[in-house]
């Protein structure tokens, strides 16, 4: 969104008076109930805007938050690796980079619970009915299963720990490539 980054480039909170509503809230309107948070951050990671609001959270440094440093250093997008939000909930995050006229200004950043992540991709998913489905990630740790003891842990330890005597070689290819 334009208005959005000019905002960040700005470094200025982006709220309704300026254009007559706010992309931020918008977006979370839209998809509150799958989303924790959205944020911006300068380009040095430096909080300008949270929705929902909270007091404290604008211009605290967030460059040891999952994923903006490397979004800072890259100028990719990163999907971070599973961490625990200030609720004590596992947790991931989406972070774009934001450019101003081909300038990077900063970071947008989509954070959401890994229950929100089953509710969302799994839990429609029948596999038979005893089945079930899962989301790795690159590191082979369980981000999405219906047992929600299983999150945050290896897969494959896992599965090695059920059935010990099984043959798990050709998985642990598979999880490698």
């Amino acid at each position: 969104d334009p208005v959005c980054q000019e905002s960040i480039y700005k470094k200025t909170v982006q709220d309704i008076s300026d254009v007559g509503f706010c992309t931020i809230k918008n977006l979370y309107e839209i998809h509150g109930e799958e989303t924790d948070a959205l944020t911006t951050l300068d380009a040095d990671g430096i909080m300008l805007h949270r929705h929902p609001f909270i007091a404290d959270r604008p211009g605290m440094d967030h460059t040891d938050t999952p994923g903006v440093a490397y979004v800072i250093r890259e100028h990719k997008p990163c999907i971070s690796e599973v961490f625990y939000n200030n609720l004590g909930n596992p947790a991931i995050s989406i972070s774009e980079p934001v450019f101003y006229k081909n300038e990077f200004t900063g970071v947008a950043r989509w954070m959401m619970q890994l229950d929100t992540v089953y509710k969302r991709f799994l839990q429609p998913i029948k596999a038979g009915e005893k089945g079930s489905s899962w989301i790795l990630d690159d590191r082979g740790i369980i981000v999405a299963h219906d047992d929600s003891e299983a999150l945050c842990k290896n897969f494959l330890a896992l599965k090695r720990q059920k059935s010990p005597d099984h043959d798990w070689s050709a998985l642990e290819l598979s999880l490698i490539h």
